[in-house]
């Protein structure tokens, strides 16, 4: 089947942000990109579990996080802690599939859960010296680096919708604030709209 057919349709794709896209602009503070396509599962299990948790180490080639807010990635996948017996497995576009059949085989002994959510969440990297007060203009998180650090995540409302923000940068040691949001495709479009209205003081820009 030929794949241009069969990949799903941005929920943004109204917006043509390809055609909004312009050449670096110096005096904008933050900048938006779509990335609407990433493969991402849902993995349930008890983390007290060591056989859960031994199993799905050796299928996703890392140990889960086990603590609030944490995650661990490599160049294959990122996971997510999302609660004491959840978890988000974020891997490239297409390889959700196979990811978890790995996984339902490897855990079939286990009282687990692994499903394809892939069409659930879109993600948006927002990036630039004031990403982190737009963000913070429409979430009661406490987005402070000395309270929310790069390499955290956590699901919250943002806005108007519920996004998982997961911080890259946090704008410490000459870094740029730097978010990956994972936001339900139902409410993209409303929150692409939100996002705009809360960049605009900061001259947000459409990256490609």
């Amino acid at each position: 089947m030929d794949e241009t057919i069969a990949r799903p349709r941005s929920p943004l794709a109204e917006l043509f942000l390809s055609a909004q896209s312009a050449a670096p602009d110096d005096t904008a503070q933050v900048h938006v990109q779509s990335v609407p396509f990433v493969g991402q599962v849902a993995l349930r299990g008890k983390a007290e579990d060591g056989a859960f948790r031994d199993i799905a180490g050796q299928v996703l080639g890392l140990d889960l996080p086990l603590s609030s807010g944490s995650v661990v990635e490599s160049e294959a996948v990122r996971i997510i802690w999302l609660g004491p017996d959840h978890w988000l497995v974020v891997t490239n576009e297409g390889e959700a599939p196979a990811l978890v059949t790995g996984l339902q085989e490897a855990l079939a002994s286990q009282f687990t859960a692994v499903i394809d959510v892939s069409g659930a969440r879109m993600r948006l990297s927002l990036a630039g010296p004031a990403a982190r007060d737009v963000l913070a203009s429409g979430c009661t998180l406490n987005l402070d680096p000395s309270v929310f650090p790069a390499g955290h995540a956590l699901q919250t409302p943002v806005g108007n919708a519920t996004a998982i923000i997961h911080c890259l940068a946090d704008g410490t040691y000459d870094t740029t604030p730097t978010y990956d949001l994972y936001i339900p495709r139902s409410q993209a479009l409303s929150f692409w709209r939100w996002l705009e209205h809360a960049g605009k003081p900061y001259g947000l820009s459409v990256r490609a």
